[in-house]
């Protein structure tokens, strides 16, 4: 079954209050309380775009597959790519254990990986360079 599951992007993202967070990007107060309280009902084209906007993230990212007994998938199908095995974990939890030396290496490859995107955008005639 596919779930939208915004608390997971909330988590990653480190977002320790998502109510006060959508309400100040934009979000009606009882969307943001529903939301919130992962009680998720229609969502409109225009708010996931406002959301995936906000959190620098794709529709997939907001959405989770879990396998039932109602639905067979061969291995191979794509909503397999919407499974997720482990729960989601800010990068503030996931680097509390790690020694002070090696966070100034996390730090270059964290630096690497956004100057890759900004690569990527250039490449695509994106930059607004004339």
């Amino acid at each position: 079954m596919l779930y939208f599951n915004i608390q997971r992007v909330f988590a990653l993202r480190g977002i320790e209050r998502p109510y006060t967070w959508l309400v100040q990007n934009g979000f009606v107060a009882q969307t943001a309380s529903n939301w919130a309280k992962n009680r998720i009902g229609y969502v409109r084209p225009e708010q996931m775009e406002r959301l995936c906007l906000a959190l620098n993230c794709t529709p997939n990212d907001l959405f989770e597959w879990r396998e039932d007994n109602k639905t067979v998938v061969h291995d191979a199908h794509a909503l397999r790519t919407l499974k997720r095995e482990h729960k989601a974990r800010s990068v503030a939890d996931m680097t509390r254990d790690i020694p002070a030396d090696k966070l100034e290496k996390l730090g270059e490859m964290l630096n690497a990986l956004r100057n890759d995107g900004e690569d990527t955008n250039e490449s695509k005639g994106t930059s607004n360079d004339i």
